[in-house]
């Protein structure tokens, strides 16, 4: 029998032969070259202290890099997730603008129109307050002319 053991800290099993994480298994010698022509990590020769040390301490500083790491996934989620909110707010305020923006230039219309019809207004008023002064001034001549007409109708009934 020979005593193989596992060069990984990660368990193996194979055809009813199983390895813990640096463990040890006793095999029969005939299964020794088969078992490592499977490209099982496995050796006569235990793992140094030292090397299981160094292995578990670059597992613990994966583990603390991956915590990190998610961490840091968290905030940049967190921050995309506000930048996104941030772009839709600023989408939604742009569309509110450029709303403002065409209602406010429907009023402009409106008011030139408007002032338009005022100038328009003002002029056709000016117009009639023209035609009213001229009707009066004939209105005022026609009385003239028919009292003149009396006064010189009455003088020749008198004469």
């Amino acid at each position: 029998m020979a005593l193989l053991h596992n060069q990984k800290p990660h368990s193996i099993e194979w055809e009813g032969y199983s390895w813990e994480g640096y463990g040890s298994c006793d095999v029969p010698d005939s299964l020794v070259e088969h078992i490592k022509a499977q490209g099982f990590p496995v050796s006569p020769t235990p793992v140094p202290p030292q090397e299981k040390a160094r292995v578990a301490l670059d597992a613990e500083a994966d583990a603390e890099a991956r915590s990190e790491l998610s961490k840091v996934k968290q905030k940049l989620a967190d921050a995309e997730s506000r930048n996104a909110e941030a772009a839709r707010a600023v989408e939604a305020a742009e569309s509110r603008e450029a709303a403002a923006r065409e209602q406010a230039s429907q009023l402009d219309e409106k008011v030139r129109l408007l002032e338009e019809q005022l100038r328009a207004a003002k002029s056709d008023a000016e117009g009639f307050e023209k035609m009213a002064l001229e009707a009066e001034r004939k209105l005022e001549s026609a009385q003239k002319a028919a009292k003149q007409e009396q006064a010189q109708k009455a003088a020749k009934r008198g004469r």
